[in-house]
This record gives C-alpha cells, sequence and structure tokens, in this order.
C-alpha cells in the first residue's frame, strides 16, 4: 500500500510538472523523429511547431527511409497556419500539403471560413473514386495538423489529453478520440533523445466518410488505434510527443521516437 501511494504521488507531481509556465512557446521548437516497423527505419518526420498568444503554426516534412524508401518512396511537406478560438482551442485558417505518394504528386489546399473548410486545391482530384463527404460533415472539422496542436495544448493546459476532434483532409473525414491513460517510464530506444516519465494518451481513429469504393468496407472502416507520450525534452516550452506508436496499413505496427528537440 507505502508502495502504492508513492507512486500515485510521484504520478501526480509529474503531471503537474506538465502545466505550462506560459500559455504557449515563445519560439519556434524543431522536433526530429525516427519511425521504425519490424525493426527497421521506415520514416523520418521533422516538424516545426511555433506558438504565439495569437495563433499557432505547424510544419512537417515526412519521407520514407531505408529500404522501404527504396521500394516506396514517398515525400510529404504539410503545414498549418491558425489562431486561437475563443475557447484557446486551434482555429485552422489554411493548410497546404505537397509531395509525391509512391510516385504519384499530391497537392492539398484547404482554406476555411466561418468554421467551414473550403478546398481550393485537390490533385489528384478524387474523380468518383470515392464517396463524397456531405457538407454537414466537413462543418467545425480540422485539418490533422491542427487536430495535434489541440492535443499538445491540451496536455499543457490540463496534464491531460481526454477529447474528440472531427477532421477532413478534402478526400475523408474522420473522428479521433483521446484519452489519459497515466504516466509510464521511457526506457532508451533507437536513438530517441528522451528516456524518463511520460504521460501516455491513447488514441483512436475512425473514418467516417469519404469511403474509396473497390476497397473492403469493413477494413476501411476498421477502428485504428495509437498512443502518445507525452514530456518535456525542452527546459520551460510545453510537453510533447517524444514516442508515438500507431498502426499504418503500409507496414503495420510503427513506434516514432523523438531524435532530437531545440528552439
Amino acid at each position: 500500500m507505502h508502495n502504492c501511494r508513492m507512486h500515485l504521488r510521484i504520478a501526480g507531481m509529474f503531471a503537474l510538472s506538465l502545466l505550462p509556465c506560459t500559455a504557449v512557446a515563445q519560439k519556434p521548437v524543431d522536433l526530429a523523429y525516427a519511425t521504425y516497423a519490424a525493426g527497421l527505419n521506415v520514416l523520418r518526420l521533422q516538424a516545426v511547431l511555433d506558438e504565439t498568444d495569437s495563433g499557432y503554426g505547424l510544419h512537417v516534412h515526412y519521407r520514407t527511409a531505408g529500404l522501404f524508401g527504396f521500394f516506396l518512396h514517398s515525400e510529404t511537406d504539410s503545414m498549418v497556419q491558425g489562431v486561437w478560438d475563443e475557447d484557446g482551442d486551434p482555429d485552422p485558417l489554411q493548410f497546404y500539403s505537397y509531395g509525391d505518394i509512391r510516385g504519384q504528386p499530391r497537392r492539398t489546399l484547404i482554406r476555411y471560413r466561418n468554421g467551414m473548410p473550403e478546398v481550393q486545391i485537390l490533385q489528384p482530384p478524387t474523380d468518383g473514386e470515392r464517396d463524397p463527404v456531405p457538407v454537414s460533415m466537413q462543418l467545425h472539422t480540422m485539418d490533422t495538423l491542427s487536430a495535434m496542436v489541440l492535443l499538445i495544448r491540451h496536455v499543457a493546459s490540463t496534464g491531460r489529453c481526454d477529447g474528440q476532434v472531427a477532421t477532413f483532409d478534402g478526400r475523408r473525414a474522420a473522428r479521433i478520440s483521446a484519452h489519459t491513460v497515466g504516466v509510464e517510464m521511457l526506457r532508451p530506444a533507437h536513438g530517441s533523445q528522451f528516456a524518463g516519465l511520460a504521460l501516455r494518451c491513447d488514441f483512436v481513429g475512425e473514418e467516417t466518410a469519404g469511403f474509396k469504393h473497390g476497397e473492403d468496407p469493413d477494413e476501411l472502416r476498421r477502428k485504428q488505434h495509437g498512443s502518445a507520450w507525452f514530456a518535456r525534452p525542452l527546459p520551460g516550452e510545453p510537453p510533447l510527443p517524444v514516442r508515438i506508436a500507431f498502426e499504418t496499413r503500409w507496414f503495420g505496427a510503427a513506434t516514432c521516437y523523438l531524435l532530437s528537440a531545440k528552439d
């Protein structure tokens, strides 16, 4: 019983340590990650998070790596700019993504007006290959980068990660929910910069509209599970994802490790 109380006390103190000294980061934070599946490095990811009192920006670049990247090369840049709504949550203004997915050029530009995403560019177009996403399911959605900013901001302000958000990427709509699991000890792995106590948040993603024709509908509707661990890799900055485990359709279960963080 004494050990149980001690562990609860440590967990509580750690959760309090996640709460920020200031509402937002005061300068951009550069993050580098490596993703591994079946012991192989399959993805490299760079992210720049920029939060100010007036708004936010997030730029993410990823490319396939190693042998996997040789056979299935993909490289994408995605970025979002937004402001904070009256509740202090992300309110996107513009999302832009461009790159090459397995030899196919892709571009997406979405601008937001009064809570409605307006798709300006969608390359390649869906051309009837997917069910259309009803307008009612697009309203008050956000892009996936803004959803990540929302999770980071929620952890920073509350020390927890419970919530749900609806996303739309121009092709499909999805629902992502997260809940707090607790504090866990992360051990060094795959060159990760971080080891120590981290807050674990489990999440579930579920496609809700825009299903692609000719594919197994049960597989498309299957919920995808993952976990994200949050800690402070940089003093004075908000808690950030130091490890992310998720499911993919390309290479199954994968884990993303923080390699470096700098401001």
